[in-house]
Parts: C-alpha cells; structure tokens; sequence
C-alpha cells in the first residue's frame, strides 16, 4: 500500500486543533460580549450550526473509514483462502513422482519462489504499517472527544450568562418600580431584557443538549474504532502466521522440486494463475487509497473553511457544506454513503474502474 494512504490522520489531528482554536476565539471574545448584553439567540443558532455540521462531517468520515476497513478485511479473507489453495496445490504436487526434472527448470523455479518469499515479506512488513498508522487514527478520535468537552463548557456558560442577565433585569424592574412613573420606560426595557435572556438560556440549553449528544457520538465511535483496531490487529496477526506458513511450506517445496513429473508442469501452471488471481485482489488497495486521499482531502477544506466562518462569523449554506464534503469522490461506496437509498440504487448499477 502506498505510504500516502496513512497520511490520514494528520488532516483528523488537525480537524481537532481546529476546535480547539475556535473555542480559544469564543472565550476570547466572551468577555466583551459580557460587557454589551446578553447573546443573541442568532449568535447562539450559529455555533448550535457549527456544532451540527462537525458532526455530521465526522460520521461521513467515519463511514468512508469503515468502508476501507471492509474493504481491507474482506481482501485480505480472499488473499489468505488463495494461499490455503495454493498450499494446496503445492500439496498434491510434491509427492507426485521421484523423477527429477531439468537443472535448469529447478533453478527457475527456485529463484520464482525466493521472489515469491521477499515479497510475501515485504506485505508482512506493510500489515506492520497499517497497524501503525490505526493506532494513529485513534488517538486523533480520542482528541476529538477532548474537544467536545470544550463545546459542553461553552453551552454551560452560555447557560449562566443568560441566568446572570435575568437577575439583572429582575432588579432593574424593582428600580425601575421604585422610581414610579418616571420608570416606566426603563421598566419595558428591563421586561424586553428579560424576555430576551429567558430565550437566550432556552437556546443554551438546546446546544448544551446538542453538544452533549455530539460528545456520546464521539464516545461511542471511540469506543467502536478502540475494538475495530483491536480486531483488525488479531486479523492482521493471522494473517501473518498464514504467510509465514507459506513460506515455510514454499521453502521445503523447493527442496523437493527434483521429485516431480511431467504433471507438475500443469499443476504449477495452475498455482500461477492462482496468484495472477490473487494479485488482481490485492488490488483494492487502489480503492482503499483512492478514499482515504478524498477524506485528507476533504478535512483539509473543511479546515479551511471553518477557519473562514470563525474569521467572518458567518457560516456557508448548507448545500455548500454538503457540496465541499462530497467534492473529489471517486468510488461507488463513497457515492453510495452519500445518497439516498434511491439515488445509491440507481448508482450502484455503474461499474468503477482503476
């Protein structure tokens, strides 16, 4: 598998400094905002907004991972049931005849099979890399769940904020009353202030709800890559003492090779083929790095664009936002993901090709 396939989890880290910087920026600002009033409730909406498109945008990157995760486990089943066959074949060749064949026809056969042999070893050493870069991904998920406990603070602020401000129009009321008819003008801007700040912790509220909903999500997908990487480790695991195995029996076929007859020449022609068939399965991995290039990618515009809507305060449509997370697919599943079931069925009927 190509090195840049693992590049993945720079663009996560990355998506979770960003939350961070934004919630710098909110408590830079929050003491200012103090001072003037109470928050808007449309300044509340947005950052309820932004919390509700992070989200969203963290579930369709995690199901474009999980497709790769199925992908890679149901390729590497296929790679390991093709070398059980080809045990197999072996199998059935070596105690065929004692008749030895041509020196140099062995001597062909034994370099094919070292080839053979470095290069089942270099896979072992890619199996290592992919185990590496998961346990990447996975502490960049665990920041992620760090960041959401910063939005969980912002809700409860916005929360006291508004109760702060409700006390204060409540005693500006008893003033105003105080002061008789010459109050009456301030007692409506109290009562308008309260009403004001009574709505404000309504919409903190919901956004604490939000964020606190957002925050188990994470948890959960936590949770869930936690025990995929644990399975994926113990597949990985096997499929190294299966290659290993079959190096071990490649190595002791070679010693044997002198023992063979002419039906070997068919029976190898068969193992052939069967690891032609298995190298066109290895290639999903052009699948599997065609969309983890699309989520770097995708991370990355989505950096910059929530970089943007922090420095404007403004957010960008909706269809935008769908638009920047969709741009660049190339495959049938991440399409699929995308769509409705509709719209997937009738996109599924195409053919991909690499």
């Amino acid at each position: 598998m190509q090195p840049s396939s693992f590049i993945v989890w720079p663009a996560l880290f990355a998506l979770g400094w960003l939350s961070a910087v934004l919630l710098q920026r909110w408590r830079a600002r929050r003491a200012p905002a103090e001072a003037a009033g109470p928050m808007s409730a449309g300044t509340a909406l947005s950052a309820q907004e932004a919390a509700h498109r992070i989200e969203a945008a963290t579930q369709l990157w995690t199901q474009h991972i999980e497709s790769v995760q199925t992908q890679m486990r149901e390729a590497t089943e296929r790679l390991i049931g093709g070398f059980r066959v080809i045990l197999d074949q072996l199998d059935d060749i070596t105690p065929v005849s004692a008749e030895p064949v041509d020196g140099s026809d062995l001597v062909l056969r034994v370099n094919m099979l070292s080839q053979c042999d470095r290069e089942l070893r270099d896979l072992i050493g890619s199996f290592g890399a992919f185990i590496a870069s998961r346990d990447e991904l996975l502490g960049t998920v665990r920041s992620l769940d760090r960041a959401s406990s910063g939005l969980r603070d912002m809700a409860e602020d916005v929360d006291g904020l508004a109760r702060q401000t409700n006390l204060l129009s409540i005693n500006a009321a008893i003033e105003a009353a105080r002061a008789g008819p010459a109050g009456r003008g301030f007692s409506v801007v109290a009562a308008e202030v309260r009403r004001l700040s009574t709505a404000s912790g309504e919409t903190g509220r919901r956004i604490g709800e939000q964020v606190r909903v957002f925050g188990d999500q994470v948890q959960r997908t936590l949770t869930q890559a936690t025990e995929q990487v644990r399975e994926d480790q113990t597949l990985i695991q096997r499929s190294e003492q299966t290659v290993t195995r079959v190096i071990e029996r490649v190595d002791h076929t070679v010693e044997v090779l002198n023992a063979r007859t002419l039906d070997l020449s068919r029976r190898s022609e068969d193992v052939r083929v069967q690891v032609e068939q298995l190298l066109i399965a290895f290639q999903f991995q052009d699948r599997v790095q065609q969309i983890l290039d699309q989520i770097t990618q995708s991370m990355s515009a989505t950096r910059a664009c929530l970089l943007e809507a922090a420095e404007t305060g403004r957010l960008p449509p909706a269809e935008d936002w769908d638009a920047l997370l969709a741009a660049g697919y190339t495959t049938a599943e991440q399409k699929d993901l995308s769509l409705d079931p509709t719209q997937a069925t009738q996109a599924s009927g195409g053919a991909v090709f690499f």
